[in-house]
């Protein structure tokens, strides 16, 4: 069962400060009464960004996931800590030509999943092709 969606839940949003110029930092964290989560995205000046997750385990079912997905338009590297259970799949679209029609290929869904037990999980997206120790190239 889904215990909490950031799509379905209120949230609240706060800019924190970074370290560096051209660095920024936002915080999500759930409203009082909701499910524990908070999320942290640290954007580099480099294009590299930064999640943290954060939740509280307790009382969810055994054997319960907390799940990321993220949507990519471009390659890039992918890391995740601890390591995920990690599924993908491409995003492609049909659009009339006029040579017919045509797929266009318009990116790939990376879906990264953590026992709830972990209470917490970093992702680190770097762009461009090259992959860190614990990343996958996309």
């Amino acid at each position: 069962p889904l215990l909490a969606d950031w799509r379905r839940h209120p949230f609240r949003l706060t800019e924190a400060p970074a370290a560096g110029a051209g660095n920024v930092r936002i915080k999500l964290a759930s409203e009082p009464g909701q499910p524990r989560l908070a999320k942290t995205l640290d954007v580099r000046d480099n294009g590299r960004v930064e999640v943290t997750l954060d939740w509280r385990a307790a009382g969810l079912p055994a054997g319960a996931a907390v799940v990321c997905r993220i949507a990519l338009a471009h390659r890039g590297c992918v890391e995740a800590a601890p390591t995920a259970d990690r599924s993908t799949e491409r995003v492609v679209t049909l659009a009339r030509s006029e040579r017919g029609f045509e797929w266009i290929d318009q990116g790939e869904i990376v879906e990264l999943a953590w026992p709830a037990s972990a209470r917490r999980a970093r992702v680190r997206l770097s762009p461009g092709a090259g992959s860190g120790p614990d990343g996958e190239t996309l």
